[in-house]
């Protein structure tokens, strides 16, 4: 018997109070890091300019040089934001939770509808995915949407692609999947794993899609390479041959291997302290073995075959367990750095295959209510104690703002403006690669006076010694230093000239050696007795 209106609202609206919940505590704080860069660049960016995304560079070569990233979908929210919202972060963080609760209810869905498990099941996955630990930098950092809005895009057409294949295959059905998959690929590069994990899915749930026709199963599968063909070419045409493919996949190297230790540490919670107190011994033994990890997905192919009852209790958690964490993370085989965000598509699979495998338990229903119960808790604690770093750094990141807003008309002609402020903060980025973005409007008026700030801090750090503030300390008559420290407190401090000149000569001779030391060179020469 379906569950009625009322009980299948209250469960999306339990999910969606779990995704209000873990946001809740980042609504109100500032914009950090990349924030500063992307909100600022689509604040000016107009909606007739964002057509030519799909064939461009969405960063504009804000960071002196072109990422090959084609990403229209995602730049189009800082888009809305930025009409609505202006340099309120309020509105973007709302955007970042709408997303989240849009992820965490299409995994009940598929646990739900798509399997048939329990309404309580699929609520049950919902809210263990928004609290998932590794959700804490999309849920706090506002550029971490990017992985929120692909992987919306990626579980839309996996549950639109199983319904199509589960009801003779209904043609909405089969648009939506076409179109998320389009959305998703021109939003994250992950997304063009999806026919696998489709193909995949075909193969280990085979009963699930017994009444699909094989022409319609070609049809759907037709449709998601040719959007992958189309998401190719227009790389192609932005960066050129080069950047018409995809990169060269590295899994046997050793710094794959570390990240894997890094990622599944947080891909399983319970195993987080022990993967950081033996990560060596980790590392060693996970080198020789990561290139296997494809292995996993040859597995599933033979997981169809199953046909004892006993066998059903695990073909969903080797599925959306292994072998989906096995294909949503293969583009990290690339070139590539450690962020847990990185794991928001792997986690939606985990979330999934461990409530179908409690759907199993139907002779010891309480048994599942318990795991469910010490896993939600778990994941609280856990998620609690991973977004509290990002909040203290955004919070510092607006006292910074507001103490330079606060300074700037004190300022007297010819004063330089000196930031030591903090590029990690608490553990996670601040105000790395944010200036001089943090310093221009939206976020404050335009600064006359010369302004330099930590080398970590200039977007591109490369570059710093060769930025014009550099030379202007030759005739400065004084400066303003803004300083931050590791407790949070910032500190104005004026500096005469008799006192900077100094220390700006030899700052400006050490800069194009070693940026890094002459900067805390420098500050030593200012603020020492």
């Amino acid at each position: 018997m379906a569950p009625a209106w009322p009980r299948i609202l209250l469960a999306f609206g339990l999910i969606f109070a779990a995704a209000l919940q873990a946001s809740w505590s980042t609504l109100d704080r500032y914009f950090i890091s990349d924030d500063f860069a992307y909100v600022g660049r689509f604040y000016h960016l107009s909606l007739r300019e964002w057509p030519a995304l799909f064939v461009n560079d969405w960063s504009g070569g804000i960071w002196g040089s072109t990422l090959p990233e084609l990403r229209p979908f995602a730049a189009l929210t800082f888009l809305v934001d930025a009409h609505f919202w202006g340099a309120n972060p309020l509105g973007y963080h709302l955007t970042n939770l709408v997303l989240d609760a849009g992820c965490a209810s299409l995994v009940g869905l598929i646990v739900w509808r798509l399997h048939g498990a329990p309404l309580w099941l699929g609520c049950a996955a919902g809210i263990l995915f928004a609290w998932h630990p590794a959700h804490a930098e999309p849920v706090a950092w506002i550029t971490g949407r990017v992985d929120m809005l692909g992987t919306l895009a990626y579980l839309v057409g996996f549950f639109s692609a199983g319904r199509f294949m589960q009801t003779s295959g209904r043609p909405l059905w089969l648009a939506t999947a076409w179109l998320a998959c389009f959305v998703g690929c021109f939003s994250k590069e992950f997304c063009l794993t999806l026919p696998i994990t489709l193909l995949l899915w075909v193969l280990v749930f085979r009963p699930l899609t017994s009444s699909v026709r094989f022409r319609q199963i070609a049809v759907l599968f037709g449709g998601l390479i040719l959007v992958a063909a189309i998401f190719l070419l227009c790389r192609r045409i932005a960066f050129g041959p080069s950047g018409g493919g995809v990169a060269v996949l590295n899994l046997l190297g050793g710094e794959y291997a570390e990240r894997q230790v890094d990622y599944l540490r947080w891909y399983l919670p319970p195993f987080y302290d022990f993967g950081r107190d033996f990560r060596p011994q980790l590392v060693a033994l996970a080198t020789p073995l990561v290139g296997g990890s494809l292995l996993v997905v040859l597995a599933a192919l033979g997981l169809w075959r199953w046909r004892k009852p006993a066998s059903n209790r695990w073909r969903a958690l080797t599925f959306y367990g292994l072998a989906w964490y096995a294909v949503a993370t293969l583009p990290l085989a690339v070139a590539t750095y450690f962020s847990p965000r990185h794991l928001y598509l792997a986690t939606a699979g985990l979330c999934i295959g461990v409530c179908l495998w409690l759907s199993t338990l139907a002779a010891r229903r309480w048994w599942a209510y318990g795991i469910v119960a010490v896993a939600t808790l778990f994941c609280v604690n856990r998620f609690n104690h991973a977004v509290a770093p990002w909040r203290h750094a955004a919070k510092l990141s607006e006292r910074v703002s507001v103490e330079i807003v606060r300074t700037l008309p004190g300022l007297r002609p010819g004063e330089v403006l000196l930031l030591d402020v903090p590029e990690v903060y608490a553990g996670v980025w601040m105000w790395s690669w944010s200036t001089p973005f943090a310093l221009q409007p939206p976020f404050m008026s335009s600064i006359a006076n010369a302004v330099l700030t930590r080398p970590a801090n200039y977007y591109a750090p490369q570059f710093w010694a060769q930025q014009p503030a550099l030379g202007a300390m030759s005739d400065a008559s004084g400066a303003v230093l803004i300083s931050a420290d590791d407790r949070g407190v910032v500190t104005p401090r004026r500096i005469e000239q008799s006192r900077l000149q100094p220390a700006a000569t030899r700052l400006q001779l050490a800069a194009a050696t070693n940026p890094d030391l002459a900067w805390k060179t420098f500050l030593r020469d200012l603020t020492s007795p």
